[in-house]
């Protein structure tokens, strides 16, 4: 193998035009927000594969892309109702139950999250206010399928009052 295919970062162009009441596909909001989280937390160099198109269209600044998330670490304190305020924020719905990308739920203590650039949902077990577990799990099983100690909620949606997009943010070389 030539080259960790993790640091090969897939950001494609929005499916859907500017000016279209429809939204993007959801797969397409997925790759572009996973592409923009690699971006913001890998210490190596990303190799970025995309189009001219894509990096024109506009997205959030990479500051704003950090600042509009949420950490969570197994062992701190968080209440409960204050994150769930930070999710709908972020753009998360609540439902009954976690059914795809952007959505939360609760029950008793505890909450489930499918973050929107993770490829599964999160549980997270509180005892009173401590988070006492952390683990991604199976959609259709329920099934714990990990043991996390920290996780990284982003927003649901790219949004840019200002105007940004990506290739203000690149080198010169690599304009």
């Amino acid at each position: 193998q030539l080259m960790d295919s993790d640091r090969i970062c897939f950001y494609p162009q929005y499916d859907r035009l500017q000016d279209e009441l429809l939204p993007p596909s959801a797969i397409t909001v997925y790759e572009r927000l996973v592409c923009l989280k690699r971006l913001v937390e890998s210490r190596k160099p990303q190799i970025l594969v995309t189009t001219e198109q894509a990096l024109l269209q506009k997205t959030i600044p990479r500051d704003r892309f950090r600042d509009l998330s949420l950490s969570l670490k197994a062992g701190h304190e968080y209440s409960m109702s204050t994150l769930q305020k930070r999710l709908v924020q972020l753009g998360y719905r609540r439902e009954e139950m976690v059914a795809s990308r952007g959505e939360f739920a609760v029950r008793g203590d505890i909450l489930d999250v499918f973050p929107s650039t993770e490829e599964t949902p999160y549980r997270c077990e509180f005892f009173g206010d401590e988070l006492e577990s952390l683990r991604n799990f199976d959609l259709y099983t329920q099934r714990s399928l990990e043991s996390h100690k920290t996780l990284k909620i982003y927003l649901v949606q790219e949004f840019d009052v200002a105007g940004f997009n990506l290739c203000e943010e690149l080198p010169i070389e690599v304009q």
